[in-house]
């Protein structure tokens, strides 16, 4: 996208690539809230008018009925579910610990008041947080791994293949460090995925980087282990604090990268591999 293109709903100010079209964080929005309605049948939008009224900057609220036509006048793209993670990944903020810590308070603030303790049903609110934290936290593993100087000098099929055989640990390290809540994850997920031994194992996992208080330094330490040395996670543990830090790099292995997907990434991108996602997602970022 061109530095200075205009949303091509509304005409503001265009933060990104969206579904396919550059539009601004308004627009993009209200077009992902759309799509999930009348996926759940509830999209009931009507244009009180004739259907012609005007969609910009200053109006773009007026009429949903009509800013939903224009959404798809300018193709945005209803389905494709790969680039709708990757729409959510170019807005990752996770750079550093303030950040992650600032979208872990967020994600709490959001879901515990949008979502009533006595609903039986995981609400929209909640599933949106969780299922877009994860896709930032994603996004970020490439984001950090690329900022490594002795990574971006191995060649860039090394560097996507490090990518793909990491990306499962990188990524619970960056969810543990975040405060990703898994405990709603699971819910989401069905009574079924929280009795399963792997869904157990990720919860434990969850609870020794809490007994540990990990520290952002050794976080960082951490993702670095992972991503050269993926297929040892574990080896020589040795004693003290770092042979800890090393047991839980083995736990964190143990957690399979099919039962992540399941989890955090089902529903943006079905059945299709993670690996060819971050394949995308890295070829962006060179």
């Amino acid at each position: 996208m061109e530095r200075g293109e205009s949303c091509r709903v509304c005409g503001d100010k265009a933060s990104g690539k969206h579904y396919g079209v550059p539009s601004c964080d308004g627009c993009r929005g209200f077009f992902k809230r759309s799509i999930r309605r009348h996926r759940n049948k509830t999209l009931d939008y009507v244009c009180k008018e004739d259907g012609s009224c005007v969609v910009d900057v200053t109006r773009r609220n007026q009429c949903q009925a009509c800013r939903f036509r224009k959404c798809l006048q300018v193709n945005m793209k209803k389905d494709g579910s790969r680039e709708t993670l990757a729409s959510k990944c170019d807005e990752a903020t996770l750079g550093n610990s303030s950040s992650a810590e600032s979208d872990q308070d967020l994600t709490k603030k959001r879901t515990y008041e949008s979502c009533s303790a006595e609903s039986s049903a995981p609400c929209s609110v909640m599933q949106e947080n969780v299922y877009e934290t994860a896709a930032k936290l994603l996004f970020f593993g490439v984001k950090w791994a690329r900022s490594i100087p002795s990574f971006t000098q191995l060649s860039l099929k090394d560097q996507a293949l490090l990518l793909e055989e990491s990306w499962s640990a990188m990524f619970l390290i960056g969810a543990a460090q975040s405060g990703l809540p898994v405990q709603e994850a699971l819910q989401l997920a069905g009574e079924d995925a929280r009795g399963a031994r792997e869904y157990r194992l990720l919860l434990e996992v969850w609870q020794r980087f809490k007994l540990l208080q990990v520290d952002p330094t050794e976080y960082a330490c951490l993702r670095a282990i992972v991503l050269f040395r993926p297929g040892r996670l574990g080896d020589s543990a040795g004693q003290g604090r770092s042979g800890k830090l090393l047991l839980l790099l083995a736990s964190v292995a143990r957690v399979t990268p099919t039962s992540l997907q399941r989890i955090f990434f089902a529903q943006a991108v079905g059945n299709t591999p993670i690996e060819r996602v971050l394949s995308d997602l890295f070829r962006s970022s060179v």
